[in-house]
């Protein structure tokens, strides 16, 4: 967003100045690439401009048709490690972990023959993790596709390790065959850019003044208000119900994203069913420990806490429903999404 307005940026005790110069790109790689890349190797810079001009730069190559070349890609996948691995609560979507292994798989295909063995027997290795045996990178590769229900950590790092390091045999068929994946990595890209550096992938520059627009939503006396801003940045306002009628404010896509992944993650549960996000929690509680659950806490951030009843929480996940049935939230929501990626 052109303005952070009421977001809380997040803070991580392990990023410290000289690392945070590593992830912009201002550092030279180390001489020694043939070891297991870690979380610093394969932030290692590849172009010279600044991380978000450099994404901008290779999506407009997209967009066009125009040759992306093979550093552009190793830029992108570090994005990718990046969205994977810093998350402090919540992994990326199953979805969203097939399409980086099966991405790695179609640019692995047109390895240049005769390449770094050690660089094979290394990725033979990041999937030969769960006890199989394969002998070949595809075959390894279907293997841990039918475990991709497991988060995937740092399994997107052969993908990184294979554009950084290996060479392929041609520039335009790697973009072909990785074009298709071209959603998830980008997703996932624009994710590790936002938990690392705190904002979404914009140009400023370019950015063009949206007619401020609103929606209010009511559900059984649940309001949930929402109002774009100039920049297109959306924020809302859950009113709930009683003599108190409290409010809860949701400032900006990335709260309103993790309050509807909570909703969608949590409902009639087990009692001591627990929900951790980033910036709110839920969990459930009944009266005993074996009994049925029979409510749901949600904690905001300041450590405000709402009670509901399953009843008034499916009211709430209907209301969301039905808001993103609409034209106006669906088209913000798409733009925005592509900003900030899978958060």
């Amino acid at each position: 967003m052109s303005t952070t307005t009421g977001v809380q940026p997040r803070t991580f005790s392990w990023l410290t100045d000289g690392f945070r110069d590593l992830l912009s790109f201002q550092k030279t790689p180390p001489n020694n690439r043939d070891k297991a890349v870690s979380v610093s190797d394969a932030t290692q810079p590849i172009l010279e401009t600044g991380p978000t001009a450099a994404l901008l730069r290779m999506k407009e190559k997209k967009d066009t048709g125009a040759p992306i070349s093979q550093k552009e890609w190793a830029r992108l996948a570090q994005f990718v490690q990046m969205g994977a691995e810093f998350s402090p609560n919540r992994h990326i979507s199953r979805e969203s972990v097939v399409g980086i292994l099966q991405a790695f798989r179609a640019a692995y295909k047109l390895r240049k023959p005769g390449g770094d063995e050690g660089k094979a027997a290394y990725y033979l290795k990041k999937f030969n993790t769960m006890g199989q045996d394969e002998d070949t990178i595809e075959a390894a590769v279907e293997t841990h596709l039918d475990h991709a229900e497991w988060p995937i950590g740092n399994d997107a790092r052969p993908l990184v390790v294979f554009l950084r390091d290996d060479d392929v045999t041609d520039e335009a068929a790697l973009t072909a065959a990785l074009l298709p994946y071209w959603d998830t990595l980008w997703r996932v890209a624009a994710r590790g850019h936002f938990l690392v550096h705190n904002k979404p992938i914009r140009d400023e520059q370019k950015l063009h003044a949206y007619e401020p627009a609103a929606a209010t939503f009511i559900r059984e006396s649940f309001v949930f208000s929402v109002i774009r801003s100039e920049d297109h940045d959306l924020t809302a306002l859950l009113t709930f119900p009683g003599s108190t009628a409290a409010m809860y404010p949701l400032a900006g896509y990335p709260d309103i994203c993790e309050f509807r992944v909570m909703l969608a993650a949590i409902g009639e549960a087990p009692v001591g069913t627990h929900w951790n996000g980033d910036r709110l929690m839920a969990y459930t509680v009944g009266r005993e420990l074996d009994a049925p659950a029979s409510g749901l806490h949600f904690q905001g951030r300041g450590g405000v806490t709402f009670c509901f009843t399953f009843d008034q929480w499916n009211i709430l996940r209907a209301l969301f429903a039905e808001a993103w049935e609409n034209p106006f939230l669906q088209s913000s929501w798409a733009d925005l999404t592509e900003e900030y990626g899978e958060l």
